[in-house]
């Protein structure tokens, strides 16, 4: 794998690590923000595992339902 996606990997999974911490800070259940997001539980289990590269509209998504900022999302990942 290139650096290049070794550092999307990276990142990736720190994302969905920052999201899993948020969402158990809430009390949030992933079916919980799957509904407020709009998204499915599965799809939420799959992005706190870094398994997905997700879109700007997504990141919006997640972050209103809870009740964040996108920017708050990414604080100390790069």
């Amino acid at each position: 794998m290139t650096d290049r996606k070794e550092n999307a990997k990276r990142i990736q999974k720190a994302l969905g690590e920052r999201i899993r911490k948020l969402r158990i800070g809430k009390a949030l259940s992933q079916t919980t923000l799957a509904e407020l997001s709009g998204l499915s539980p599965s799809y939420i289990g799959d992005i706190e595992r870094g398994e997905h590269d997700i879109g700007v509209s997504t990141l919006k998504a997640v972050a209103q339902a809870l009740n964040t900022d996108v920017s708050r999302l990414f604080d100390g990942i790069a």
